[in-house]
């Protein structure tokens, strides 16, 4: 079966919504079920299918699994009115890369990354993740309009295809495997379903003993021997030594190119210079991450517990491999073109286009400051060298080329061109630049910035100031709004945790003003993390992955947080916390490019990372038991939280944990008077995704809300016991902007409701008036 995405879907599925149609429809009975693999069943639905064999699942019960290119189709009551609900009862132990969409027809609804996503996506990011071990779980799917309106019955399709690949040419891969077991279909008007009375649901599994080491390490040992594997792995990847020198004397390699670093080592006797010049470019890594190699040989040969403490060859690797990046340098400052990935540097030096490279160059300027002393010491700076591959142009003083470096690579990630366009990458920009700047303060004063410069830049990327659309990259309550802000962003559980460069930032400028603004955002995003299992059904701590806004994994992934710094240097007892947990459990054992296989993209980041910090965690580590908690730990009161600007909501409240994310992945109007990503150009989509778990049930479910003000102005969202209604604050319309909004309870709703956020009981008999950035989370329950 062919599986287009439908593009028409979002414009007819999301209008005319009023407040009668989140609240009213809640808590109406379910209109249809059907059990697959029971043959009554499927018969009495019509059920059709391809590749899409009976299995015996979960707890014994019949399931089908689709293969590749097969589907299941089938028959089901639904409303004429709607809105209707599909949800669908997966069992929460499959594992192995794959996602489930709902078609109409043999057209795909929705995609990967978009607000009509997958209607499951199995194992989370490695695809080897169980969401709910020992238990099923719910999706539920917003029927889009023009599948009901007007119908009784309605054809449904589920197909199957591989693991997304959002970041690659190919989007997705090929499907290997049978798909998750699809145990029951319901079609319903509320998307909080309340399973059959006679189903089974199964327990959460008792935990084993925490992930250890394999070679009896503590966790530093591990990490020290893992940094020193990552340095054994990078050195020969670079042109330097006598082998090198042997290959150049024999003609088989450039010697202008002694001192670049080639991810893989790649290099071939046949090769032109112009080939190895290509070839260099094409394996910079992803976001040019081989520009961090340097400050890991640099901060390496100052680790007195490495095998490569103060080895002679890393200072003159790390001055040679900076005098390359001047050669490879665009003529705008960047390295990467991105358009076709070839060499941009000289002596004809072209445009380079990457606004993500402030990930990789950052480490250039922080080789430089790392070695500062030993490279003055050396002599090195007055040294002449080739910086342009020019034969017909005189060489520079080693200083005035590394100058040329970071003033062009400064300009570059500042510019429109090279500056990001999402928070992680404005955050990874200004890092680099401010460290461009510190070194011009070393070499050329006169070029450094000014002090109210480097302030706004600073600003602009903790939120203090608005970006470059005109909202802000980061809220105010701390969460960094992926991808575009503020306008059109909001809570993202892979790059949205910007406090470790945000805590860099401010151990390198000395801010305690900073530093209380990433803890800020820290203590923000610790209200997304929960204990769950991996699957070997070891306790772990993950990161919310369902509501998230760009990259969504079903589970999250197992992250702890806890910034070294924050836990020694500033004192912060949820750092530390977090340090010591992950300690317990074992997560530091789990760093994903330290694990045995092929070369990972991410080493050269996460070695980097971790050397800038390693021993601040060794002295977290062997400081006192922090009192401190997430906020999910089971001992913990009940809570409820909202941000306003991310559009988000967190509740716990005994064993339920819901979180909420309203107007996900919204747009932006369309039309001749489009002027860009602004927040005046922002509209809503009306749809809201949803995570509830308790002890004994999980559901995800994307709902529709109402947004009567439109974008901007006030949400409702109904979803099982609770009903939140947030006024979130800057409102588009002149009459509401910035003020108070009236919430017009529907006639269902019973008189009066407990605001779980501040321990109010709300008068729901009349209209209730919501303050600017002001949310109501009402539990509804007698």
């Amino acid at each position: 079966m062919s599986l287009i995405h439908l593009s028409s879907v979002v414009s007819v599925a999301v209008v005319a919504l009023v407040a009668a149609a989140s609240t009213a429809a809640a808590q109406r009975p379910i209109l249809d079920s059907i059990h697959f693999g029971d043959e009554t069943s499927e018969a009495a639905h019509a059920l059709s299918e391809s590749a899409a064999a009976i299995q015996k699942g979960g707890l014994g019960e019949t399931c089908r699994r689709i293969g590749s290119d097969g589907f299941l189709r089938w028959t089901s009551r639904c409303d004429p009115q709607g809105p209707n609900y599909l949800t669908v009862k997966l069992w929460g132990s499959d594992v192995g890369p794959g996602q489930l969409y709902l078609c109409d027809g043999d057209t795909r609804i929705g995609a990967y990354q978009r607000e009509w996503p997958e209607l499951d996506n199995t194992g989370g990011h490695r695809g080897h993740d169980p969401v709910a071990p020992g238990r099923f779980f719910y999706s539920t799917y917003l029927l889009p309009d023009e599948m009901t309106r007007g119908a009784s019955e309605v054809t449904l399709t589920i197909g199957s295809t591989g693991q997304p690949r959002p970041y690659s040419t190919v989007q997705e891969a090929a499907q290997d495997r049978l798909s998750r077991g699809i145990y029951r279909a319901y079609v319903g008007l509320d998307p909080f379903l309340e399973p059959l009375a006679d189903e089974q649901q199964g327990t959460m599994p008792v935990p084993v003993a925490p992930l250890g080491d394999t070679e009896g390490r503590d966790a530093i040992a591990f990490l020290h021997a893992k940094i020193d594997e990552a340095v054994d792995r990078f050195l020969p990847w670079q042109y330097y030594g006598p082998e090198w020198d042997a290959w150049v004397a024999d003609g088989e390699g450039p010697e202008s190119l002694t001192g670049a670093f080639c991810i893989g080592g790649a290099r071939d006797e046949k090769w032109t210079e112009q080939e190895y010049l290509d070839q260099l470019a094409a394996r910079m890594g992803g976001n040019r991450v081989g520009l961090l190699i340097p400050e890991i040989l640099a901060r390496t040969y100052q680790a007195p517990w490495s095998r490569h403490y103060q080895s002679p060859e890393l200072v003159p690797r790390v001055v040679l491999a900076l005098d390359y990046a001047r050669r490879a340098q665009g003529n705008n400052g960047g390295f990467d073109d991105i358009w076709e990935h070839r060499w941009i540097g000289g002596p004809e030096r072209r445009r380079a286009g990457n606004c993500l490279e402030g990930f990789g160059q950052m480490g250039l300027p922080a080789a430089f400051l790392s070695l500062r002393a030993e490279i003055e010491a050396g002599g090195y700076l007055t040294e002449s060298i080739d910086d342009d591959l020019d034969p017909d142009t005189a060489e520079l003083p080693r200083a005035e080329a590394w100058i040329s470096l970071f003033l062009e690579g400064r300009s570059y990630l500042t510019s429109d061109i090279g500056r990001g366009h999402a928070p992680n990458q404005d955050m990874s920009d200004i890092v680099a630049a401010y460290l461009y700047d510190q070194c011009l303060r070393v070499l050329s004063p006169d070029d450094a910035w000014p002090e109210e410069t480097v302030q706004r830049y600073l600003d602009i990327a903790f939120g203090f100031e608005k970006d470059v659309y005109g909202g802000y990259w980061i809220s105010r309550k701390g969460i960094s709004c992926e991808p575009h802000g503020t306008s059109n962003g909001g809570y993202c559980g892979c790059y949205g945790d910007l406090t470790g460069m945000m805590l860099y930032l401010a151990r390198l400028t000395g801010s305690r003003r900073l530093a209380d603004r990433a803890l800020e955002c820290a203590r923000a995003l610790s209200k997304f993390r929960y204990p769950s299992l991996d699957a070997d059904l070891r306790p772990v701590i993950r990161r919310e992955g369902v509501v998230t806004w760009r990259n969504n994994w079903t589970p999250g992934e197992i992250d702890y947080g806890g910034n070294p710094y924050a836990a020694v240097e500033l004192g912060d007892p949820l750092a530390l916390r977090e340090i010591q947990l992950a300690a317990e459990q074992g997560g530091y054992f789990r760093i994903e490019p330290f694990l045995p296989g092929p070369y990972n993209v991410h080493l050269p980041a996460v070695t980097a990372a971790l050397l800038r910090d390693i021993d601040l965690l060794e002295e977290a580590m062997s400081l006192p038991r922090s009192a401190a908690r997430l906020p999910f730990d089971a001992d913990q009161p009940d809570f409820a939280w909202a941000d306003e600007q991310a559009a988000v909501v967190v509740v716990k409240r005994g064993d339920e944990r819901l979180l909420m994310s309203l107007n996900w992945r919204h747009g932006f109007g369309e039309g001749p008077d489009f002027d860009g990503r602004k927040p005046t150009n922002a509209v809503p989509n009306d749809l809201a995704r949803v995570h509830y778990t308790t002890a004994t049930i999980e559901r995800i479910a994307n709902v529709r809300i109402d947004c009567p003000q439109g974008f901007g102005g006030l949400y409702v969202c109904r979803y099982g016991p609770y009903l939140v209604v947030m006024n979130s604050g800057w409102s588009r319309l002149p009459a509401d902007a910035g003020g108070p909004l009236a919430f017009h309870p529907p006639a269902d709703l019973p008189t009066s409701a407990l605001n779980l956020i501040d321990g109010s009981t709300v008068d729901l008999t009349a209209d209730v008036t919501i303050p600017e950035e002001t949310t109501l989370v009402l539990d509804l329950r007698p």
